[in-house]
Protein backbone atom coordinates (compact mmCIF):
# COMPACT_ATOMS: atom_id res chain seq x y z
CA UNK A 1 0.00 0.00 0.00
CA UNK A 2 2.85 2.34 0.66
CA UNK A 3 4.60 1.67 -2.26
CA UNK A 4 1.27 2.76 -4.04
CA UNK A 5 1.05 5.99 -2.59
CA UNK A 6 4.56 6.33 -3.47
CA UNK A 7 4.18 5.30 -6.62
CA UNK A 8 1.07 7.99 -7.03
CA UNK A 9 3.13 10.66 -5.36
CA UNK A 10 5.80 9.92 -8.21
CA UNK A 11 3.46 10.29 -11.12
CA UNK A 12 1.75 13.38 -9.40
CA UNK A 13 4.94 15.12 -8.99
CA UNK A 14 5.84 14.31 -12.81
CA UNK A 15 2.56 15.60 -13.81
CA UNK A 16 3.04 18.65 -11.53
CA UNK A 17 6.32 19.18 -13.06
CA UNK A 18 4.96 18.73 -17.21
CA UNK A 19 2.00 20.89 -16.28
CA UNK A 20 4.49 23.92 -15.08
CA UNK A 21 6.74 23.16 -18.40
CA UNK A 22 3.43 23.73 -19.96
CA UNK A 23 2.53 26.86 -18.28
CA UNK A 24 5.33 28.18 -18.67
CA UNK A 25 5.87 26.86 -22.62
CA UNK A 26 2.08 28.84 -23.19
CA UNK A 27 3.34 32.03 -21.36
CA UNK A 28 6.17 32.01 -23.62
CA UNK A 29 4.06 31.27 -26.45
CA UNK A 30 1.72 34.23 -24.99
CA UNK A 31 4.77 36.85 -24.73
CA UNK A 32 5.80 35.69 -28.56
CA UNK A 33 2.37 36.41 -29.81
CA UNK A 34 1.64 39.18 -28.37
CA UNK A 35 5.07 41.11 -29.23
CA UNK A 36 4.05 39.66 -33.47
CA UNK A 37 1.55 41.24 -32.86
CA UNK A 38 2.02 44.79 -31.26
CA UNK A 39 5.20 44.54 -34.51
CA UNK A 40 1.75 43.78 -36.70
CA UNK A 41 0.26 46.51 -35.36
CA UNK A 42 3.51 48.89 -35.78
CA UNK A 43 3.40 47.80 -39.25
CA UNK A 44 -0.11 48.33 -39.74
CA UNK A 45 0.02 52.22 -38.81
CA UNK A 46 3.15 52.61 -40.99
CA UNK A 47 1.26 51.23 -43.86
CA UNK A 48 -1.88 53.58 -43.19
CA UNK A 49 0.46 56.94 -42.62
CA UNK A 50 1.86 56.03 -45.94
CA UNK A 51 -1.55 55.39 -47.54
CA UNK A 52 -2.55 58.88 -46.53
CA UNK A 53 0.38 60.53 -47.85
CA UNK A 54 0.09 58.92 -51.36
CA UNK A 55 -3.63 60.09 -51.28
CA UNK A 56 -2.50 63.85 -50.36
CA UNK A 57 0.20 63.54 -52.73
CA UNK A 58 -2.24 62.15 -55.84
CA UNK A 59 -5.01 64.50 -54.94
CA UNK A 60 -1.83 67.61 -55.36
CA UNK A 61 -1.00 66.11 -58.65
CA UNK A 62 -4.97 66.37 -59.99
CA UNK A 63 -5.74 69.50 -58.66
CA UNK A 64 -2.35 70.83 -60.62
CA UNK A 65 -3.72 68.57 -63.61
CA UNK A 66 -7.27 70.28 -63.69
CA UNK A 67 -5.64 74.14 -63.09
CA UNK A 68 -3.30 72.90 -66.37
CA UNK A 69 -6.26 72.01 -67.99
CA UNK A 70 -7.87 75.18 -67.47
CA UNK A 71 -5.74 76.73 -68.83
CA UNK A 72 -5.06 74.76 -71.81
CA UNK A 73 -8.69 75.92 -72.43
CA UNK A 74 -8.34 79.46 -71.49
CA UNK A 75 -5.36 79.04 -74.31
CA UNK A 76 -7.57 77.89 -76.78
CA UNK A 77 -10.19 79.85 -76.61
CA UNK A 78 -7.78 82.88 -76.64
CA UNK A 79 -6.10 81.36 -79.71
CA UNK A 80 -9.65 80.90 -81.07
CA UNK A 81 -10.48 84.59 -80.73
CA UNK A 82 -7.20 85.97 -82.14
CA UNK A 83 -7.58 84.03 -85.13
CA UNK A 84 -11.45 85.25 -85.53
CA UNK A 85 -9.99 89.04 -84.88
CA UNK A 86 -7.06 88.51 -87.41
CA UNK A 87 -9.30 86.99 -90.02
CA UNK A 88 -12.04 89.71 -89.74
CA UNK A 89 -8.59 92.53 -89.30
CA UNK A 90 -7.36 90.98 -92.74
CA UNK A 91 -10.72 91.19 -94.21
CA UNK A 92 -11.19 94.64 -93.54
CA UNK A 93 -7.62 95.11 -94.16
CA UNK A 94 -8.29 93.25 -97.81
CA UNK A 95 -11.96 95.19 -98.45
CA UNK A 96 -9.82 98.43 -97.69
CA UNK A 97 -7.29 97.79 -100.08
CA UNK A 98 -9.96 97.23 -102.86
CA UNK A 99 -11.52 100.44 -102.09
CA UNK A 100 -8.01 101.99 -102.68
CA UNK A 101 -7.61 100.65 -105.73
CA UNK A 102 -11.07 101.19 -106.93
CA UNK A 103 -10.00 104.75 -106.05
CA UNK A 104 -6.75 104.52 -107.73
CA UNK A 105 -8.18 103.21 -111.00
CA UNK A 106 -11.32 106.19 -110.93
CA UNK A 107 -8.60 108.76 -110.29
CA UNK A 108 -6.20 107.80 -112.98
CA UNK A 109 -9.28 107.50 -115.41
CA UNK A 110 -10.27 111.16 -114.69
CA UNK A 111 -8.21 114.01 -115.39
CA UNK A 112 -6.12 114.26 -112.34
CA UNK A 113 -2.00 115.34 -112.68
CA UNK A 114 0.83 112.86 -112.38
CA UNK A 115 1.80 114.46 -109.22
CA UNK A 116 -1.52 114.08 -107.66
CA UNK A 117 -1.22 110.12 -108.60
CA UNK A 118 2.10 109.64 -107.73
CA UNK A 119 1.19 111.21 -104.11
CA UNK A 120 -1.78 108.96 -103.65
CA UNK A 121 0.42 106.09 -104.60
CA UNK A 122 2.99 106.60 -101.85
CA UNK A 123 0.19 107.07 -99.33
CA UNK A 124 -1.12 104.25 -100.52
CA UNK A 125 2.32 102.22 -100.41
CA UNK A 126 3.19 103.19 -96.40
CA UNK A 127 -0.52 102.53 -95.79
CA UNK A 128 0.14 98.75 -97.28
CA UNK A 129 3.57 98.51 -95.32
CA UNK A 130 2.18 99.35 -92.31
CA UNK A 131 -0.86 96.91 -92.38
CA UNK A 132 1.76 94.57 -93.42
CA UNK A 133 3.72 94.90 -89.96
CA UNK A 134 0.49 94.92 -88.10
CA UNK A 135 -0.63 91.12 -89.47
CA UNK A 136 3.60 89.92 -89.26
CA UNK A 137 2.93 90.98 -85.37
CA UNK A 138 -0.56 89.20 -85.57
CA UNK A 139 0.97 86.23 -86.52
CA UNK A 140 4.16 86.74 -83.99
CA UNK A 141 1.65 86.47 -81.24
CA UNK A 142 -0.43 83.79 -82.73
CA UNK A 143 3.07 81.50 -82.92
CA UNK A 144 3.93 82.61 -78.99
CA UNK A 145 0.20 81.61 -78.07
CA UNK A 146 0.56 77.78 -80.05
CA UNK A 147 3.92 77.61 -78.14
CA UNK A 148 2.40 77.94 -74.87
CA UNK A 149 -0.57 75.75 -75.67
CA UNK A 150 2.03 73.00 -76.48
CA UNK A 151 4.11 73.53 -73.50
CA UNK A 152 0.51 73.20 -71.27
CA UNK A 153 -0.33 70.19 -72.97
CA UNK A 154 2.79 68.41 -72.37
CA UNK A 155 2.96 69.50 -68.53
CA UNK A 156 -0.29 68.04 -68.42
CA UNK A 157 0.45 64.77 -70.18
CA UNK A 158 3.40 64.52 -67.36
CA UNK A 159 1.46 65.44 -64.57
CA UNK A 160 -0.62 62.81 -65.38
CA UNK A 161 1.72 59.91 -65.82
CA UNK A 162 2.65 60.81 -62.41
CA UNK A 163 -0.55 60.52 -61.29
CA UNK A 164 -0.96 56.82 -62.99
CA UNK A 165 2.04 56.14 -60.62
CA UNK A 166 1.06 56.38 -56.75
CA UNK A 167 3.69 54.73 -55.13
CA UNK A 168 6.29 56.68 -57.06
CA UNK A 169 7.91 60.06 -55.16
CA UNK A 170 6.01 63.12 -56.35
CA UNK A 171 8.38 65.79 -58.21
CA UNK A 172 6.99 69.55 -58.13
CA UNK A 173 4.74 70.20 -61.55
CA UNK A 174 6.98 71.19 -63.90
CA UNK A 175 6.61 75.57 -64.14
CA UNK A 176 6.31 77.21 -67.40
CA UNK A 177 9.97 79.82 -67.73
CA UNK A 178 7.17 82.27 -68.48
CA UNK A 179 3.77 82.88 -67.73
CA UNK A 180 0.54 83.04 -70.32
CA UNK A 181 0.87 86.46 -71.90
CA UNK A 182 -0.81 89.22 -70.58
CA UNK A 183 -4.10 89.61 -72.30
CA UNK A 184 -4.77 93.66 -73.33
CA UNK A 185 -8.02 95.04 -74.13
CA UNK A 186 -8.18 96.30 -77.42
CA UNK A 187 -7.51 99.95 -76.76
CA UNK A 188 -4.58 99.16 -75.28
CA UNK A 189 -2.86 97.21 -78.47
CA UNK A 190 -0.24 98.76 -80.48
CA UNK A 191 -0.99 100.28 -83.24
CA UNK A 192 1.03 101.76 -86.58
CA UNK A 193 -0.88 104.69 -86.25
CA UNK A 194 -0.36 105.90 -82.59
CA UNK A 195 2.23 108.50 -81.71
CA UNK A 196 5.25 107.95 -79.76
CA UNK A 197 3.49 108.99 -76.27
CA UNK A 198 0.90 106.56 -77.22
CA UNK A 199 2.88 103.98 -77.65
CA UNK A 200 5.12 104.18 -74.83
CA UNK A 201 1.56 104.26 -72.33
CA UNK A 202 0.49 101.06 -73.75
CA UNK A 203 3.25 99.15 -73.56
CA UNK A 204 3.84 100.14 -69.53
CA UNK A 205 -0.01 99.15 -69.50
CA UNK A 206 1.11 95.80 -71.26
CA UNK A 207 4.40 95.25 -68.99
CA UNK A 208 1.96 96.26 -65.31
CA UNK A 209 -0.66 93.74 -66.64
CA UNK A 210 1.88 90.95 -67.44
CA UNK A 211 3.42 90.89 -64.05
CA UNK A 212 -0.24 91.50 -62.34
CA UNK A 213 -1.03 88.28 -64.27
CA UNK A 214 2.21 86.46 -63.38
CA UNK A 215 1.61 87.64 -59.61
CA UNK A 216 -1.57 86.01 -59.75
CA UNK A 217 -0.71 83.18 -60.82
CA UNK A 218 2.54 82.26 -58.54
CA UNK A 219 0.27 83.71 -55.64
CA UNK A 220 -2.36 80.57 -57.25
CA UNK A 221 0.10 77.79 -57.07
CA UNK A 222 1.84 78.51 -53.83
CA UNK A 223 -0.49 79.08 -51.02
CA UNK A 224 2.75 79.73 -48.92
CA UNK A 225 3.14 82.70 -50.52
CA UNK A 226 -0.39 83.94 -50.28
CA UNK A 227 0.16 83.72 -46.47
CA UNK A 228 3.17 84.90 -46.49
CA UNK A 229 2.08 88.09 -48.23
CA UNK A 230 -1.09 88.40 -46.10
CA UNK A 231 1.23 87.78 -42.53
CA UNK A 232 3.39 91.05 -44.40
CA UNK A 233 0.64 93.17 -44.56
CA UNK A 234 -0.91 92.70 -41.29
CA UNK A 235 2.59 93.23 -39.65
CA UNK A 236 2.78 96.56 -41.84
CA UNK A 237 -0.76 97.82 -40.66
CA UNK A 238 -0.33 96.33 -37.18
CA UNK A 239 2.70 98.47 -37.82
CA UNK A 240 1.32 101.61 -38.68
CA UNK A 241 -1.11 101.36 -36.05
CA UNK A 242 1.27 101.43 -33.59
CA UNK A 243 3.26 104.37 -34.98
CA UNK A 244 0.11 106.61 -35.39
CA UNK A 245 -1.43 105.59 -31.12
CA UNK A 246 2.15 106.27 -29.80
CA UNK A 247 3.07 109.66 -31.98
CA UNK A 248 3.04 113.00 -29.76
CA UNK A 249 3.85 115.69 -32.05
CA UNK A 250 6.02 118.71 -30.08
CA UNK A 251 4.07 121.31 -28.83
CA UNK A 252 6.14 124.89 -28.18
CA UNK A 253 5.09 127.93 -26.02
CA UNK A 254 3.34 130.20 -27.87
CA UNK A 255 6.17 132.85 -27.30
CA UNK A 256 9.04 130.85 -28.52
CA UNK A 257 10.21 131.09 -31.39
CA UNK A 258 12.43 128.97 -33.63
CA UNK A 259 15.97 129.69 -34.50
CA UNK A 260 17.06 129.67 -37.51
CA UNK A 261 18.71 126.54 -37.60
CA UNK A 262 15.31 124.62 -36.82
CA UNK A 263 13.14 126.38 -39.54
CA UNK A 264 16.70 125.60 -42.00
CA UNK A 265 16.10 122.13 -40.52
CA UNK A 266 12.57 122.15 -41.01
CA UNK A 267 12.77 122.94 -44.87
CA UNK A 268 16.03 120.12 -45.61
Amino acid sequence: MSQECEHLRNELRKTQAHADALSAELHEQESSLRRELESLQEQQRDLLKDLKQERHQRQEVELEARQATEEITFLKDELRRNKEALQQRLSERESELEKLRKQIMTKSMSSTSEEELEARLHALTENLIQKQTLVEALSTEKNSLVLQLERLERQLKESQAHTSKPHTAIAGFGQPDEYPRARLPGMFVESPFDGTVTRKVKRAYGVIDSFSIRAGIFLRRYPLARIFILIYMGLMHFWVMIVLLTYEPEIHGPHIKPSANAISKTLT
